[in-house]
């Protein structure tokens, strides 16, 4: 049986392609590790990992035993990737795909998201990547010509779709012909409340963030907390904000906002290893740019992306084609927002537009089919069709 080594750095990579983990493992040996803080989230969820550790090495910053991954012999070397700026300790991809190298294995590296492209294959002080895995396997055709276009080997890029989105969209489907009373019950909400969910994301602690983008999670949830308080009395009474807190972030952070800017909205902080259940749950989802937001498009959940005083160039996909909106102006937030809220049909509306992100279906099939024509290992298929479609959400 062929062996696949799987290296993790985020949390979102392992959700990205948890769906094809899943379904690999009947017909490989999988071996999944990766930064200790997302191994503890796997661990959370029932999964079997073997982190890596750290060694003393004056030559390489954050250098990793390799010596149990070589005792594993695998076939393929399967990474995610994350920014540098955010994670240097995410330099460590590179000494896996030097280790698939080596070994002469093939080496696939994940991108999930369609900005920081550089961020995630060089460093601050190198003028361009040193080193690069065989394949990078990005989300669809549009961050496959960013890539290109920024000066990556054509021949590198490979459009394999998030398995993710699959495994989401049925879920929005089926989530429609659900009860919304029970799914209120299952998260301790009144039945008839308003649920808005705000993911957040720890920016404030990266150096010079506010100064470059204009905001943080900080100053977002201040903006959004103060433009809830323009919500009729009535409605306050039935309405219920859950911040869903990264992995990296501590809710300490917030409560400071929360006691100052509250008022009398109830809120409550989640953190979640399986952020789906609140997705589903909400009447609107907002954020800045997290993938989750895109996600949630996915889930057929009406979306408002909040970035006050935006100062770069937009990052989240859905806002950059258009298909949610993205809220920069503080003193149209509180319109805005308490009008999604109040009428059922802007929602509606917000769905309608949110037609216009179409995902890659069939992505579990696009990345099996892509590992048995690297490793050699032909297996039966229940259907040998091999097809591209194009989902659109609706």
């Amino acid at each position: 049986m062929k062996k696949i080594l799987f290296c993790f750095q985020q949390v979102g990579g392992v959700n990205a392609l948890l769906p094809l983990i899943e379904q690999l493992q009947d017909d490989y040996e999988l071996l999944i590790t990766g930064r200790p803080l997302v191994c503890e989230n796997m661990r959370q969820r029932g999964m079997t990992v073997i982190p890596y550790f750290y060694r003393e090495h004056n030559d390489v910053p954050f250098s990793v035993d390799l010596a149990p991954f070589a005792a594993f012999s695998p076939d393929l070397l399967i990474t995610d990737t994350i920014s540098f700026d955010r994670a240097p300790e995410g330099v460590v991809v590179r000494q896996f795909w030097q280790f698939a190298a080596q070994k002469k294995i093939p080496s696939i590296a994940y991108m999930d998201c369609w900005w920081g492209y550089n961020q995630r294959f060089v460093l601050p002080t190198e003028k361009e990547a040193p080193l690069l895995p065989d394949y990078i396997a990005v989300v669809d055709e549009y961050a496959r010509h960013d890539f290109v276009d920024q000066g990556f080997p054509e021949e590198k890029i490979v459009v394999l779709g998030c398995p993710r989105f699959e495994f989401l969209y049925q879920r929005g489907v089926d989530n429609k012909a659900q009860n919304r009373a029970l799914q209120n019950e299952a998260l301790a909400v009144p039945r008839d409340n308003v649920v808005l969910l705000f993911v957040s994301q720890p920016l404030d602690n990266l150096a010079g963030f506010e100064q470059d983008y204009g905001f943080t999670e900080k100053t977002t949830l201040t903006a959004l907390l103060q433009a809830l308080q323009g919500l009729p009395e009535e409605m306050k009474k039935r309405f219920s904000l859950f911040v869903l807190l990264h992995p990296e972030e501590s809710e300490k952070a917030l409560d400071e906002i929360i006691q100052k800017e509250a008022g009398d909205i109830s809120v409550s902080y989640q953190r979640a290893a399986d952020p789906v259940p609140y997705v589903l749950a909400a009447d609107l989802v907002t954020g800045m740019f997290s993938f989750l937001l895109a996600e949630a498009v996915v889930m057929l959940k009406p979306v408002l992306s909040i970035q006050p005083n935006l100062r770069r160039e937009e990052i989240l996909i859905t806002n950059l084609i258009g298909a949610t909106l993205s809220i920069n102006d503080t003193s149209k937030l509180r319109e805005t927002l308490c009008h999604v809220l109040v009428h059922p049909h802007s929602r509606k509306d917000l769905l309608k537009k949110q037609e216009k992100f179409a995902v890659v279906r069939n992505c579990s099939e696009r990345w099996q089919n892509f590992i048995e024509r690297n490793i050699g290992q032909n297996l039966t298929k229940k259907s040998n069709k091999r097809s591209c479609v194009i989902l659109t959400l609706k």
